[in-house]
């Protein structure tokens, strides 16, 4: 009994040692890979770094108070690539727009021009469509867009403002999100290239300057 207890005791303390030894490698390895990891983001955010002209914070705020909105509409910079940077803004939509979901797209829809040649039948007629009484008082809905969503330099309209004229190369709104449907809202993303630039379009300082006196 005696030297079994001795040759278990020697066993627990031989097992101790063992998951000691591994436990000491394995923290090891990690520490190492972690100080890897941290030296490899760290050569890379130096090597590329941020566009010299990124859009900054206080652009994007010239971009908040430049969209007329029921409620502010906070916007934040946002750097999206080592050559693109973006204001992204979060708009409270007025009670005639709604953000809706796309149910109509498919991406195994395939469409099959008929053949001018196939002979056809008349389309089946069909019932008239019901007439709501309340037409009359109730506001017609539009569907949402990001404010100045246009593209004034290939409209060419005298006195536009859209995007392209505050330096932006393009703007997108983001898809339907149940959080979106909930507060009424949309998310708009104004995106400047590396060698674009911000700029507060003549038009929007008058504005800004008549509402601020």
């Amino acid at each position: 009994m005696a030297r079994r207890g001795a040759f278990g005791s020697l066993l627990l303390a031989t097992l101790l040692q063992c998951q000691q030894f591994v436990t000491g490698v394995a923290l090891d390895a990690l520490r190492g890979g972690l100080l890897r990891s941290l030296e490899g983001d760290t050569r890379v955010a130096i090597d590329e770094g941020p566009p010299s002209n990124a859009v900054t914070r206080a652009e994007c705020n010239w971009l908040s108070k430049s969209i007329l909105a029921s409620e502010d509409a906070p916007c934040v910079s946002v750097l999206l690539a080592a050559n693109a940077s973006a204001c992204v803004c979060n708009i409270k939509l007025p009670r005639n727009m709604k953000p809706m979901p796309d149910t109509f797209s498919s991406p195994a829809h395939i469409w099959i021009d008929n053949d001018a040649g196939f002979t056809t039948f008349a389309p089946v007629a069909t019932l008239a469509p019901p007439v709501d009484p309340r037409a009359a008082v109730v506001v017609v809905e539009n569907a949402p867009r990001c404010p100045f969503s246009t593209n004034c330099t290939e409209t060419r309209t005298p006195g536009c403002v859209g995007f392209d004229t505050f330096g932006f190369r393009s703007v997108h709104m983001g898809a339907f999100t149940s959080n979106a449907g909930h507060f009424n809202t949309i998310s708009c993303r104004y995106t400047l290239d590396a060698d674009g630039k911000f700029q507060v379009p003549p038009k929007v300082q008058q504005m800004l300057v008549k509402m601020a006196n």
